[in-house]
């Protein structure tokens, strides 16, 4: 796996008072979760040993890999540092 572009750090806040700092390119809001991902360059092979939720209509390889799944409800807020 080959990462595409650079990590930002996030911080997330959850309703339950922890903070958690993550490093990811991107987050977006799927199916009651929250999904910190970074584009990478997976080979095919290799695409089933990770989450991937989204993909590139240029390149198969090309995908949004999951670093992190958080539930929705659990979040109080998440800013970008």
């Amino acid at each position: 796996m080959n990462l595409v572009v650079g990590l930002s750090q996030w911080r997330v806040s959850l309703r339950s008072g922890l903070t958690l700092d993550l490093w990811a390119d991107s987050y977006s809001e799927e199916g009651g979760e929250f999904l910190f991902g970074v584009l990478a360059d997976v080979p095919m092979d290799e695409q089933r040993e990770v989450r991937i939720c989204d993909r590139s209509p240029d390149s198969q390889q090309r995908v949004v890999v999951v670093l992190a799944a958080i539930k929705s409800d659990e979040v109080a807020e998440i800013k970008a540092l």
